[in-house]
This record gives C-alpha cells, sequence and structure tokens, in this order.
C-alpha cells in the first residue's frame, strides 16, 4: 500500500501469527461456522424412547406441532402403546393420546386431519374390536372414532391415502380377490364421514399395487404402483379431480417395487422415487421423464422417502449407500437439478443404517424414521429429528463473512464467505468496488500476493430472487518498506517555513523518523517534517528513517539552504603600514546566498575590487586614507565601517655600513648595507667615488678579484 500515515502503530509479524491467519481461512473452508446447526446434526432437544425391536413406520405433523406416530411398537417412553402414539414437539410422550386398544395389527400409514383427527391404515381388521377393515379414524385422544365408517372399502391391504383439501380421502392399497384372478388394487375416495364417494369410479389401466397416492396442488391425483405377478410393469397413473383416468402416465419395463412416495416441485415438475431405475426420477408436468435429472448413475439401491426442504432442495431417505457413485448413506439432499448437496451430512455411525420416512416441520427441521440405532454418536431407535438450517425462498445469506488477512508479500491468501441459499448462489467477489473476473466462487484464492492487491474485499452472493453484499474485509500484504519519493532539496527565506516529505510503501504502515545532520529530530515522525519560523541554524542536511516491523530504509539527504541578508561577523581594521610594503583591509561576512562585494575609498567606488578583501601593493602615500566595504544579496545590503589605512615615509637611515675587506686575488668579496626608509630606499654603489653600473641592490658582490679591484667602496 502507499503510505502516507501520521499515527502509526507497530504491529509485528511472526511466524506464529501468519500460522494462526492461514489455519483460520482453512478452517473456513471446510465448515461453514454459522451460528445455526449443521444441516443433517442432530436436534438433542427432541428424544423419543421407541422400543428397539420396531421401529416408527410412519408418522405426521399435527397443526399444533405434536407428531403422530405409528409402526409395529409397543412403547412409548416407557408407557405402553401399541401401534400409535403421540409425541410432543419435544419428543416426550403425550400421554392425552392413548390408542393402546386400538388396532389389531401394527399401522403402516397415520395422518393428522383438518378436523384434529387421526387416520390410521394398515392390514388390521379390527380397531378396538370393531370391524374396520384397513383405514379408521380415531378421535383427538386416540379412542376410536365410530362415525368415521369405511364399511364399503374393500381392504385389509390399505397402504396409502391422501387427504384432499375438501377432506375427502383417496385411499389406495390391494386386495386378494381369488374369484378374479388374484391381487386386484384398491383406490377409492371417501367422504369425510368415512363413506364411500360414488362419484369417483376411476378406471385404473394395469395398474398393480397402489403404493403411494398424492394430491397435486391442481386436485389431480397421482398413484405410485408396485408390481405383482400378475402385472409385470411398474406405472404412475394420474387420475383428474373427478377420478377419471388422465391420459399421462408412466411405465417402466423392469420388474422391480416401483413407486413408493411422490414430491412436488415449484416448477411443476413430479420427483418420484423407489424401485425404479436409479432410484429416484424427475417429470415434466405432463409426467414425461427429465432424462437429465440424476441420469447415468442415481441411486445404487432404493429410495423409499422423499421431501422438498424450505429452500427448494430436495431431501431423499433410503437404503441407498452411494449416489451417483459417490457416498451417500441412507439420506442425502439434492438441489432441484439433481446436483449432490454437499452442506448436508448425517453420521449414522458404523451399523447399517436405512431411511423409510421422512418429514419436514413447519420450522425446517427434519423427522427422520427408519433402520438405524445412533445419529450423531447418540442413541435414537430408528426415530429423530435433524436440524436443517434451511431458508425459504429468497435472496441468499451470509452466514460465515470473510475476515481480515494479513499476508507476507509473495505468500498466498484466501477470503471465504459461508452462505445459505434455496438454490445454488452466484458470486462476484470485488477489490475496492472492481470486480474480480477470477472471483466466481465462495473461496477467493490470492496465490503470490503483491502489495496492490491489499484493499477492501467484499463479495456479492445472488440467487434468482436477489442478491446480497458481504461486509468489507481487508487484506494487507506486509512488505519491507522502500522509499517511492525521497524528500527534496529545500531553499527558504529566514522566518519561512521549510516542509520536508517522503512517500513509502510498505505494510504495516511505515514508522518515520526525521534526523539533522545525522541526529534523531526530537517528535518529527511523521512523514512530513514542517519547520516553521526558520532560521539559518537550521540550515543543514535532513534525512528520514522508514521502519516497519520487517525493516529499515534511509532515505537519501536532503539539504534545506537559508537565505538571510547579509550580517557583518569581523569589520575591516584600520592598518598603518610602511610606505612600499603590503597593505590588506578585508570584511567577514555570513550570507545566504553568497553577498556581492563593492570597496569605497574616501567614498569612491573601486570598480577593481569586489571580493571581501582590498590590498595595496606596494603602499604608497597616496593609499592612505578611509576604505568601507558595501556588501549586499537578494535580501538586504550592508556598509562595513569605515577602516583607516595610514602609509608613513621617512629619509633613508644606515642601520648596517658595508666592512672594509682584504682578500687574496681570485677570491670573492661580498659588501652589504643595511637601511631603514620609508618608501623603500634605492641603492647605487660607487667604486673610489665613481658609480658601478647595475650595482643597485642592498649587496654588492665581486668575484675572482684583482689588483685593480683594490679600493674605496660606498
Amino acid at each position: 500500500m502507499r503510505a502516507k500515515n501520521d499515527d502509526l502503530a507497530d504491529r509485528p509479524i511472526s511466524l506464529f501469527c501468519r500460522m494462526v491467519v492461514l489455519l483460520c481461512w482453512c478452517a473456513a473452508v471446510m465448515s461453514t461456522w454459522t451460528v445455526r446447526a449443521q444441516p443433517g446434526s442432530l436436534d438433542y432437544s427432541f428424544d423419543p424412547r421407541v422400543s428397539l425391536s420396531d421401529p416408527v413406520a410412519d408418522f405426521d405433523l399435527q397443526s399444533d406441532g405434536r407428531i403422530l406416530i405409528s409402526g409395529s411398537f409397543t412403547n412409548v417412553s416407557g408407557y405402553p402403546r401399541r401401534f400409535a402414539a403421540r409425541i410432543n414437539s419435544d419428543g416426550s410422550l403425550d400421554q392425552s393420546f392413548d390408542a393402546n386398544l386400538g388396532p389389531d395389527e401394527g399401522v403402516a400409514k397415520i395422518g393428522a386431519t383438518a378436523s384434529g383427527r387421526v387416520l390410521i391404515a394398515a392390514g388390521f381388521l379390527h380397531v378396538r374390536g370393531v370391524p374396520r377393515p384397513g383405514i379408521a379414524q380415531l378421535k383427538s385422544d386416540g379412542t376410536l372414532d365410530v362415525s368415521f365408517d369405511p364399511a364399503g372399502i374393500l381392504g385389509q391391504g390399505i397402504t396409502s391415502f391422501a387427504i384432499q383439501r375438501d377432506g375427502r380421502i383417496v385411499v389406495g392399497g390391494t386386495y386378494w380377490a381369488p374369484t378374479e384372478g388374484g391381487t386386484k388394487p384398491v383406490c377409492v375416495r371417501l367422504r369425510p364421514d368415512g363413506s364411500l364417494d360414488p362419484t369417483f369410479n376411476p378406471d385404473l389401466p394395469k395398474l398393480p399395487w397402489i403404493y403411494s397416492t398424492a394430491v397435486q396442488s391442481d386436485g389431480k391425483i397421482l398413484l405410485g404402483g408396485t408390481p405383482t405377478r400378475f402385472y409385470s410393469d411398474n406405472k404412475i397413473v394420474r387420475l383428474n379431480a373427478d377420478g377419471t383416468l388422465d391420459q399421462a402416465f408412466v411405465s417402466w419395463p423392469q420388474n422391480n417395487r416401483g413407486v413408493v412416495s411422490f414430491a412436488f416441485l415449484e416448477s411443476g415438475a413430479i420427483i418420484a422415487v423407489g424401485d425404479i431405475d436409479f432410484g429416484i426420477a424427475r417429470f415434466y408436468p405432463d409426467l414425461t421423464q427429465d432424462g437429465t435429472f440424476a441420469s447415468g448413475w442415481g441411486f445404487n439401491a432404493s429410495a423409499y422417502s422423499v421431501a422438498v426442504r424450505r429452500n427448494g432442495r430436495l431431501i431423499v431417505g433410503g437404503y441407498f449407500t452411494q449416489f451417483l457413485g459417490l457416498p451417500a448413506r441412507a439420506l442425502v439432499s439434492l438441489f432441484p437439478d439433481g446436483a449432490r448437496d454437499s452442506t448436508f451430512s448425517v453420521d449414522f455411525g458404523r451399523e447399517p443404517a436405512w431411511v423409510e420416512k421422512l418429514l419436514i416441520q413447519d420450522d425446517g427441521k427434519l423427522l427422520i424414521a427408519g433402520g438405524f440405532r445412533s445419529v450423531d454418536g447418540v442413541s435414537r431407535n430408528g426415530f429423530a429429528r435433524l436440524h436443517m438450517d434451511d431458508l425459504v425462498k429468497g435472496p441468499p445469506q451470509i452466514t460465515l463473512p470473510a475476515t481480515n488477512i494479513i499476508a507476507m508479500a509473495g505468500e498466498g491468501g484466501a477470503f471465504f464467505v459461508g452462505t445459505a441459499s434455496y438454490v445454488r448462489p452466484s458470486f462476484q467477489w470485488r477489490l475496492n468496488g472492481t470486480t474480480l473476473p477470477s472471483g466466481t466462487n465462495a473461496l477467493l484464492t490470492l496465490p503470490n500476493l503483491l502489495p496492490l492487491q491489499a484493499g477492501n474485499y467484499d463479495v456479492i452472493v445472488s440467487n434468482p430472487m436477489g442478491s446480497i453484499t458481504s461486509a468489507v474485509a481487508r487484506l494487507e500484504v506486509w512488505s519491507v518498506p522502500s522509499i517511492t519519493e525521497a524528500p527534496t532539496n529545500l531553499i527558504v527565506r529566514t522566518g519561512e517555513t521549510a516542509s520536508f516529505t517522503v512517500w513509502a510503501e510498505g505494510a504495516p504502515l511505515p514508522a518515520f523518523q526525521w534526523q539533522f545532520n545525522g541526529s534523531d529530530i526530537e517528535n518529527a515522525t511523521n512523514s512530513t517534517l514542517l519547520l516553521t519560523n526558520v532560521n539559518r541554524r537550521l540550515a543543514g542536511t535532513y534525512s528520514v528513517s522508514v521502519s516497519n516491523a520487517l525493516g529499515r530504509v534511509l532515505s537519501p539527504p536532503a539539504i534545506l539552504t537559508v537565505w538571510f541578508a547579509p550580517e557583518i561577523i569581523e569589520q575591516p581594521l584600520s592598518l598603518i603600514v610602511d610606505a612600499g610594503e603590503y597593505a590588506y583591509l578585508s570584511v567577514e561576512v555570513e550570507a545566504e546566498p553568497p553577498p556581492t562585494y563593492q570597496w569605497f575609498f574616501n567614498d569612491t567606488e573601486l570598480p577593481d575590487f569586489v571580493y571581501s578583501g582590498i590590498g595595496r601593493y606596494p603602499a604608497q602615500v597616496a593609499d592612505g586614507g578611509i576604505y568601507t566595504v558595501l556588501i549586499s544579496n537578494l535580501l538586504g545590503v550592508v556598509t562595513s565601517s569605515p577602516a583607516m589605512l595610514t602609509v608613513r615615509t621617512y629619509a633613508p637611515i644606515v642601520t648596517n655600513s658595508p666592512s672594509s675587506q682584504t682578500v687574496a686575488v681570485a677570491r670573492t668579496v661580498v659588501f652589504s648595507a643595511g637601511v631603514a626608509a620609508a618608501p623603500p630606499a634605492t641603492f647605487q654603489w660607487r667604486f673610489n667615488g665613481a658609480d658601478i653600473p647595475d650595482a643597485v641592490d642592498p649587496t654588492l658582490t665581486l668575484l675572482n678579484v684583482r689588483f685593480v679591484n683594490a679600493g674605496s667602496y660606498t
């Protein structure tokens, strides 16, 4: 990230931190981790104690939430209950319902009526001693409702019934008619009082034993057939509401158990399960089979029951152990298109297990009955209730938001969002509001992270009913700091403000420490260093140290130049020299930018003298006088104090006369004279009173003397 930060905290990263981050997102990928229970997990609050030897065969839900159960059991929660009972929503026995002296054989089918009565059906002949061939109605307390008398039914083989909206009951099953060739199907409709509806007289074409009965939303009736030795075809027959034959039907040539259960999708499609091809089939509303649904594999054994969950997905129970070639034991959830719903799983332990009956409660929880002994390691003898975490039709929900990630540059990271949707949702991840083309799954993987990938991530989750946008999750890509723009040289005037700024990249966000001439500046810890009311003492080199938990870098120095008007540190001093000596006057000045100089002699400008010093050599009497210098730059002008140059003069005075010498012929003779004079004296040596040509120095040297050189020298 690009950082210009004024308030930084030290946030070190360690191997431990990175491991924690990695483990968190891996766990999120492997689990939904929602506040809701995992779909398929046991509802511990529901604990019915049903006898082990005789599991529940059927159940139904009353409008008040109590559950009717039937089967071959004889005991519920320690109380004698033969073949039928009612339990409360927590699984405890409802002792106000007692059918203990009811049917003389087990009850295969039980259902609640709108009036609060209870229908039961199976192979029994009597209920509480009263003839009831295969179907009867109980009062809300479990006693026989004698007003319901299906006397005209040919029964003892009633296997299914369906209650229409008007309260009439479509009954399906079989009866033994030896005079008519053997087993015959039963399909009649009863009025609410149990009497036969004479207007309903279906002609069943080659339909064997009727094992399943269902009423469509349009009032039409579906019958699922099971083969017998007299009929080799499995069929689904549909009747109109008046019992006349709807010409749409389904036939399979193989000899197997047949259709056991129906379910209806919102689209109008029909789901059938049983001992049929692949265990499950989907049909269009006209009963044309959809060949794309679970084609080629399906279940490896019979499916017994099917229902539509509140989120539109299917739940299927049976004796199977695989679906589409993959493990799927006894209970599985499918999407409406037949794909496996991997969010649902059930643990039945290691013993054999199958589910023969299932029902979804109004709260979305799932009741199951069948041949199992435990769920999630808890004893449940063939009857249990599971959490489903289902949603009604609507936009998706986010059950597990994505979490913030800190990762090193070059490492990998991932965001995961858990969702709940009645159909399979779609995903679109975004970075800082910009769509990521590769981010179309619940899991967004980010390999080989770069700092530019840091930012705010969110995901739009959509289904046909709407969409939801997740909360933002932040990605920090940690990297060693680097300076992308170093501070630059500055020139300011005295009293102005100077500002140095550094731009740096790095994560966690870097900290700053400014330095002046190599030493830390107290409290200078922002990316910008502000110097107010600058004076020349602040001129120098400035640099900044940029650091985070991963490293440190020092910027190149930036020079601050402070401009100020000339100030004379040392005035030119008055001077006395002898004529002919070297006279030098100078001024010491501080100024920025460097100043210019102009010397004056007795207030007259000396054009050639434009430096900090002025020299006179040899000094002459005329050079004596008042000297000043004018110093200036862009910020001001200053004139020095006057300095007096005095040039002294006096007549020559012999301080050292030449001395007489006696030497041998051919020797060298040196005569010298010392003279004081201002201005300096000139010399002319003489021999015997006559000038010696070119002998004009204080010293006279005679080489290789001869007798002729002897004489007087002055």
